[in-house]
């Protein structure tokens, strides 16, 4: 299948029926987009955990 840009597939899948492959390859990628963002959020999430751990037991070691 070819790639369409989002816009081409969003004036395909207000044509009717020819629309529907155009609405669900939409779906597909905007879920794809989705999964790849909540990956690389949950790794920041992670980091920024990890760092706030650091800094709050170098805090306490220098506070005392």
């Amino acid at each position: 299948m070819k790639k369409s840009s989002d816009e081409e597939l969003a004036n395909q899948a207000d044509v009717g029926l020819r629309g529907q492959g155009a609405l669900v390859e939409m779906m597909s990628r905007l879920k794809t987009s989705i999964d790849k963002l909540e990956k690389s959020t949950t790794f920041y999430s992670k980091w920024l955990v990890g760092l706030t751990l650091i800094i709050t037991l170098l805090t306490l070691i220098f506070a005392f």
